[in-house]
């Protein structure tokens, strides 16, 4: 069986559930979530998921980016938001990121952009629900690529950091050679569920 996703759409993650579920997750112009999931204003990506036929079980829309699953079929995203305005949670540990303009490329007169600000989420299996959401970014923005668990439920992310205040442990990479431009990072955060 197949699903075809709306026009506009931009799939970016894949992961297979252990129960054999698909969670997509993207870029999306415009959205609209299924009733009961998601629907965060203001961000245009999406995380969908469906039966193993292909068939949907909800759609949520504002949320989305690199995605992974644990054995219960909670998923795991690593995205990211513009306008510094993506919820976070109580146990968050970081609940603000920072609204600048980025440079853009081309030169002194190229226009300017708002900084990627990432975001990593734990969201329940039926989509409805933020069970833990942090921003992990710094004053020019974080832009994820992947995410993976570890063992004990430790949440890793690759990508890319613009920021000299990334925020980072003693005697890391960063920490010793602060610049305006790392081409890479690799962050574990372990959330207080």
């Amino acid at each position: 069986s197949s699903f075809t996703i709306p026009a506009g759409t931009t799939p970016q993650s894949i992961a297979i559930t252990p129960a054999g579920n698909i969670v997509l997750s993207g870029v999306v112009s415009s959205a609209s979530a299924t009733s009961g999931a998601l629907n965060i204003p203001g961000q245009q990506a999406f995380l969908m998921k469906l039966d193993p036929t292909g068939k949907l079980l909800w759609s949520a829309n504002g949320i989305g980016g690199a995605v992974t699953v644990d054995s219960a079929e909670n998923i795991y995203v690593a995205g990211n938001g513009f306008l510094g305005k993506f919820p976070t949670t109580a146990n968050a540990f970081q609940t603000t990121a920072s609204f600048n303009l980025c440079e853009g490329g081309g030169g002194i007169l190229a226009p300017a952009f708002p900084c990627a600000q990432q975001y990593i989420a734990k969201v329940s299996p039926d989509g409805s629900t933020l069970l833990f959401s942090t921003y992990l970014s710094g004053a020019l923005g974080a832009y994820p690529a992947d995410i993976a668990l570890g063992p004990d439920g430790s949440i890793y992310t690759v990508g890319t950091v613009q920021a000299p205040d990334y925020p980072v442990t003693a005697g890391t990479l960063l920490g010793i050679y602060p610049a305006k431009f790392v081409d890479t990072l690799c962050s574990c955060i372990v959330p207080v569920i």
